[in-house]
């Protein structure tokens, strides 16, 4: 047998392993209505599912959407443990809005659960799923989003934003605050708000970074690439100072102390000022 048909021959029966330990599924989707708390903050844990938080000012209450998903051996199996799913969506004693998903034991891996909170507003977000996307808009405050295998795409975010993904690209816009970027695989793309003063962090192993700042950006931007170019774009023809090689370089907004970074392992890095 060949290496080729020998790889072939394992990823088969690891395939074939991952298909069959719970091959049935039971899916539940459930609806929660919870009156607004001003200032108040959002957390989500979430497994196999994906989180999006969407600020709609015009709203009076805040609306919590679930989809549920318990594995199963057989069919009856798993419409059995999704009777035993429970969900926690309540207001901790600090009017935190916090939703996760119980699942009974033992977890099968095609367990999981999705969550989509439309609220008037928030004052800070952390939001955690270990297989998914996530999605947040319109909101303030300090997020916090992390995903070990998904894409994070944030709009419109009043506040500061600390976003890692281990798989998955990013995507940025409007973002008031100080912003850090974190990937193992994908691009990063990220327009801040055009009064946003910095800092920006991001950093990928694999996929280039596209980064767009106002004038009012200020300090030093370090970019470096181990493969591909650093480049920057003054739009804006503000004044700067650049020191730019093929593979690194840095601009210097203004006198600010502030520190910034982008920096790729594999693509090119690309600084505009509009």
């Amino acid at each position: 047998m060949t290496s080729l048909a020998r790889a072939l021959a394992v990823f088969m029966l690891l395939a074939g392993s991952c298909v069959f330990t719970d091959p049935h599924t039971a899916t539940r989707h459930q609806t929660w209505r919870l009156g607004q708390v001003n200032d108040a903050s959002v957390e989500v844990r979430s497994r196999n599912g994906s989180i999006k938080v969407l600020g709609e000012p015009s709203r009076q209450d805040v609306e919590v959407e679930a989809k549920l998903v318990a594995g199963g051996r057989s069919q009856e199996e798993a419409d059995a443990r999704q009777d035993e799913v429970e969900v926690h969506c309540a207001r901790e004693s600090d009017d935190r809005l916090l939703v996760y998903a119980v699942f009974p034991e033992k977890r099968r891996g095609r367990d999981g659960a999705s969550f989509v909170i439309r609220l008037p507003s928030a004052n800070g977000a952390r939001l955690n799923t270990s297989n998914g996307s996530i999605t947040v808009g319109s909101i303030g405050g300090q997020l916090v989003a992390t995903t070990r295998n998904g894409r994070i795409v944030v709009s419109s975010h009043d506040g500061s934003a600390d976003l890692s993904t281990s798989n998955g690209r990013v995507t940025v816009s409007g973002v008031v605050g100080a912003t850090k970027i974190r990937t193992s695989n994908g691009r990063v793309r990220v327009v801040l708000a055009d009064d946003n003063a910095g800092p920006l962090n991001a950093q990928t192993s694999n996929g280039g970074i596209e980064a767009t700042v106002g004038t009012a950006f200020r300090g030093k931007v370090t970019m470096r690439t181990s493969n591909g170019r650093v480049r920057f774009k003054n739009e804006a023809g503000v004044d700067v100072r650049e020191q730019l090689k093929k593979r690194s370089g840095s601009v210097r907004f203004g006198d600010g102390s502030t520190q910034s970074s982008l920096r790729s392992s594999n693509g090119s890095v690309t600084l505009t000022v509009k």
